[in-house]
């Protein structure tokens, strides 16, 4: 199914709390606390909280000098909102862009350190999704990592193109309603959870290689 087929296709399954109930829910001491008490795991409590899972492997292990900058990224998420079942829908755009980033470094060490291959460039300058068109090429699970990456991004994309052109070439923004973000939040998590789930494999070919 092409990008623009499941954009439009995409319905919300979730309901959101009201802000002033969110807030006093989300914002108590203890969970201000966890956050605290994680800041070295981020990394791993993001993963677990998408792909609903335990971590299959060591991530610290695997990105090593990386994982610094992997953490901060899943920080930046879990700041936003400790458990994603929590986010507010509005907070998707930020919130896609750190975990596209905390699990890129991921992406590039499997196939630049595990593999031993080089990412290609599919235009003239290098872009992000060179590496998630390089896992679609190889077929089986890594296509379907590559192509849940690069459906994701295509809708980080979308936050940022917004003008249009109306009528006698006058341009307008897109106007983008609760309805249309929580839509597109739970398109962007479900990817995320089929992307992640699927992490497994790094361990055997960790392990095999």
């Amino acid at each position: 199914m092409k990008f623009s087929e499941i954009k439009n296709s995409s319905q919300s399954e979730a309901e959101k709390l009201p802000m002033s109930e969110y807030l006093r829910s989300y914002l108590k001491e203890d969970r201000l606390k966890k956050i605290d008490e994680i800041r070295d795991r981020y990394v791993y409590h993001l993963f677990e909280d998408l792909a609903k899972t335990v971590a299959p492997f060591d991530f610290n292990n695997f990105l090593k000098t990386y994982y610094a900058d992997s953490n901060n990224h899943a920080g930046d998420c879990i700041r936003k909102s400790l458990y994603v079942k929590d986010l507010l829908p509005r907070d998707i755009k930020y919130w896609t862009e750190g975990a596209l980033k905390c699990f890129d470094h991921f992406l590039l060490i499997y196939v630049q350190d595990v593999r031993k291959e080089t990412i290609p460039k599919f235009a003239v300058h290098p872009k992000e999704t060179d590496v998630y068109n390089h896992l679609i090429s190889k077929g089986g699970t890594e296509q379907k990592i590559g192509e849940a990456f690069k459906y994701i991004y295509q809708y980080r994309s979308s936050f940022y193109h917004i003008q249009y052109v109306a009528s006698a070439g006058r341009r307008e923004i897109i106007k983008t309603t609760n309805k249309k973000y929580k839509q597109t939040m739970h398109v962007i998590i479900n990817f995320f959870n089929d992307a992640l789930s699927n992490f497994k494999i790094f361990e055997h070919k960790i392990t095999t290689t």
